[in-house]
């Protein structure tokens, strides 16, 4: 029979309309519906076997997809980063530009001012040398009637009103003289003052010139040469200042003597040799005059000289700085151009990120899709009724865990799935109990369910605030037993979830084992340390990255604070020891043992001394974040914080169990975030419902995985059986992070407990505790007065009624 005379049987027909509904699923987004059918016709086989390949190459191009949006997200911040820095470099740029063409354009207002300085001091001396020369001619003139009078000295008396007339005349010009040579002071004063200012600027444009970098040798080379003309001037101005001194000093003494012989003259008693004496001072005096005047009148030439060069500098200068000023502008036309590309590619790749966030938002729809309906096709294998509720509304209290927010995107599916509507009222993790403990007083069935933590259920429990789940457990109709497999979770978190009855008050969703070390690689490669594998050798590892200059990170992290459950950390090292917080049998607190003081004294000092400055105020986030960004070199915590690790630090990262203590003895402590129901809950079939849909397999799957960019693994607690998938291994947690977990896990001690969790007095002996290891931590106390006076607390609360 040919292939177009083919009539399946009713059976093949039953498989050909599961293959059209797998093809009609994977239409509508879900890729995971491949069918497992085989066909008495060749082709249709051949038809599902491709069909199911073409599944899987999707599934894989998925994931590349993923991979790829990733890398461009991260390319993308980088390059927008890039494009800020360019941005802001520019604008800097920019603005030192500005800043420079100010300096510039003053520069040049300053070399006008000089230049005019310049063309009004030559013409001053210009003036000066005329002047000069016109003194030289009256010098010349006293110089020869001086001579005049030594040959008609045998006339003297006869000519005595003629030379008091001259001598009146002398005196005239002697004194203008000096009047003049004190102008010729203020003059240099003047050159003196601006070859102080030219040496200045001088100075001014050198600095210049050395913050343009090689663009300003030239400028250097003129500002140098400005400022060796400056010296020249600043030397021959000095040296007329002192000839002018010696002239004025002169010229004083000529007048005192001039106007001494016009007395003598004027008595009329002096001989024709003392006349004659007088007027051969006066020659004498008048040629050293004429000498100072012409030294004034060469020195006044030079300046000129010199004065004209620094003017014809000054030119220079003034168009290298236009020069200048013009490539400053060409360089900020440059400089505002590459601003204006900066932001074209931070615009594209911003446009790009929006287009991949589009991408990363379309995927992450798509694996909701995915798991959704994974997730409940799962469900619907187990032998119940999931709609038997159907109408019901539920709500849980729950805190801002990893848990909560990688359910949450979910519970439409829930309620796909049974009908049931269900809402999360969530708080901070630090306001949750009080929230619980608040609504449980106030208004107890005002919700079906919560989160609970171990410790502190411990109380609820004693409280009768919290159902025991067995009631649910052994109702068939509610809960199929093989389907959900029990036996994933570690019997001794189970037995614990029980506090040491035969209870069942929560399922477990994260389990957290304590004691653990993870330890940067690189920081302890480059100090050459060998990972620790007890306490003292975790204090010398810390100590040694504390303390070293090579190394920008503080020596170890963990949870300091005030808080009950910050004592986690220190517990497991208290156990570790050899400690016990309570006799159990004498009903007394045994804390402060010398095994227990020890412990607190070694965890203490590691804080105080290799920890961060905020230690005494870490908890449970700060410690992980100091580690998760690169603060420090060791993390002493749980595993199950990784998700505040950044995914540098993560790969950096490697886990180690729980340390050996000081007698050989390797012990952990754990704490369990778990899902219960209210005892006094509106609708508890329902809340069991989800309870068992939210701890699923494939939920806890999901949980422990990460499937999409932003989603993150918070651990898991079906430790039994999420190692062993193939999507655990491709996309679960390195594998040191395992070993160090599923050891840990191993290591929690069962009787007694890391911490009175069979005692309703829990939280608060542990409350108590917490209180002594801060104070200690803080060093207000020793380890020993510290948990002496808790020990006193203790034994308060453990015998009040």
């Amino acid at each position: 029979m040919s292939s177009n005379d083919y009539e399946p049987s009713e059976e093949e027909a039953k498989k050909i309309r599961q293959l059209r509904e797998s093809m009609a699923d994977a239409a509508n987004g879900d890729l995971t519906t491949c069918v497992d059918v085989t066909f008495e016709n060749a082709e249709l086989n051949k038809l599902s076997t491709q069909y199911n390949e073409m599944l899987s190459q999707l599934e894989s191009q998925q994931a590349e997809i993923w991979s790829f949006a990733g890398g461009v997200r991260s390319t993308g911040d980088t390059v927008t980063g890039d494009s800020v820095t360019v941005d802001s470099a520019t604008d800097r740029i920019t603005a030192e530009f500005d800043d420079v063409t100010n300096r510039t354009e003053e520069q040049k207002e300053r070399l006008r001012n000089v230049s005019d300085e310049a063309d009004r001091l030559s013409a001053s001396i210009e003036e000066i040398a005329a002047e000069s020369a016109e003194v030289a001619e009256r010098a010349d003139e006293a110089a020869e009637r001086g001579a005049e009078g030594r040959q008609a000295a045998e006339q003297a008396i006869e000519q005595t009103n003629e030379v008091k007339s001259i001598s009146e005349s002398t005196v005239t010009q002697i004194t203008e003289l000096q009047s003049e040579m004190e102008d010729v002071a203020e003059t240099v004063d003047l050159i003196s003052d601006i070859a102080d200012q030219t040496n200045l600027l001088a100075l001014n444009a050198s600095i210049e010139a050395a913050r343009a970098g090689d663009k300003g040798n030239g400028f250097g080379v003129v500002a140098d040469e400005v400022k060796q003309l400056a010296g020249e001037a600043q030397q021959s101005a000095d040296k007329i200042e002192s000839v002018i001194d010696t002239v004025i000093e002169e010229t004083e003494e000529t007048v005192t003597e001039v106007q001494t012989a016009n007395k003598s003259i004027e008595k009329s008693t002096q001989t024709v040799q003392e006349a004659l004496a007088a007027f051969s001072d006066t020659v004498d005096y008048v040629e050293d005059i004429n000498y100072s005047i012409q030294e004034i009148s060469d020195a006044t030439d030079q300046q000129a000289q010199s004065n004209s060069s620094v003017a014809s500098e000054v030119d220079e200068v003034l168009d290298l700085s236009r020069a200048v000023n013009e490539q400053i502008e060409s360089v900020e036309d440059a400089t505002e151009n590459q601003a204006q590309l900066a932001g074209q590619i931070s615009s594209q790749m911003s446009g790009l990120q929006s287009d991949v966030t589009s991408l990363e938002s379309s995927l992450e729809t798509f694996a909701i899709n995915d798991w959704g309906q994974r997730i409940n096709d799962h469900c619907r294998s187990a032998g119940i009724d999931w709609r038997q509720c159907e109408g019901d509304s539920i709500s849980f209290v729950m805190s801002d865990h990893m848990f909560t927010q990688a359910t949450q995107p979910f519970l439409e599916y829930f309620t796909e799935l049974t009908g049931i509507d269900v809402t999360y009222d969530i708080y901070p993790e630090e306001e949750l109990f009080s929230q619980i403990e608040h609504q449980m007083r106030t208004d107890r069935s005002s919700f079906d369910g919560f989160l609970l933590g171990l410790w502190a259920a411990s109380d609820y429990h004693e409280s009768g605030w919290v159902k025991d789940l067995n009631q649910f457990w052994s109702n068939a109709s509610l809960t199929d037993t093989s389907w959900y497999h029990l036996e994933d979770y570690p019997d001794n978190i189970i037995e614990k979830l029980s506090y040491g009855r035969n209870d069942l008050i929560a399922l477990p969703v994260v389990i957290g084992s304590y004691g653990c070390v993870a330890y940067d690689r690189p920081t302890f490669e480059q100090l050459g340390l060998n990972e620790p594998t007890n306490f003292e050798e975790l204090t010398h590892a810390a100590k040694v990255i504390d303390e070293s200059d090579g190394v920008d990170r503080c020596g170890i992290s963990s949870r300091g604070s005030a808080d009950p459950v910050s004592t986690a950390n220190w517990s497991t090292m208290f156990k570790s020891h050899g400690a016990n917080w309570v006799d159990r049998r004498t009903g007394t607190a045994t804390l402060n043992s010398p095994e227990g003081v020890e412990s607190l004294e070694r965890y203490a000092d590691l804080l105080r001394s290799y920890g961060p400055a905020d230690a005494a105020e870490a908890n449970w986030y700060r410690a992980n974040e100091t580690f998760g960004k690169g603060d420090a070199g060791i993390l002493y915590h749980s595993p199950a914080t990784s998700g505040v690790l950044t995914a540098e630090q993560y790969n950096r990262t490697k886990w180690l169990p729980p340390l050996d203590g000081p007698h050989g003895e390797t012990q952990a402590g754990v704490w369990t975030w778990s899902v219960g129901i209210n005892q006094f809950a509106p609708n508890p079939e329902a809340a069991w419902l989800f309870l068992q849909w939210a701890t699923s397999r494939e939920m806890s799957l999901l949980l422990s995985t990460r499937q999409w960019e932003g989603h993150d693994s918070a651990g898991y607690a079906r430790t039994n059986w999420i190692p062993d998938q193939q999507e655990y291994a491709q996309r679960g947690q390195a594998s040191s992070w395992d070993d160090a977990f599923n050891q840990a896990v191993d290591s929690v001690p069962s009787d007694p407990p890391p911490v009175p969790l069979d005692l309703p007095q829990n939280m608060e002996l542990m409350e108590v505790a917490a209180e002594a290891m801060n104070t200690t931590i803080r060093g207000n106390r020793t380890a020993q007065e510290a948990l002496d006076s808790a020990a006193s607390e203790m034994d308060r609360l453990l015998n009040s009624p």
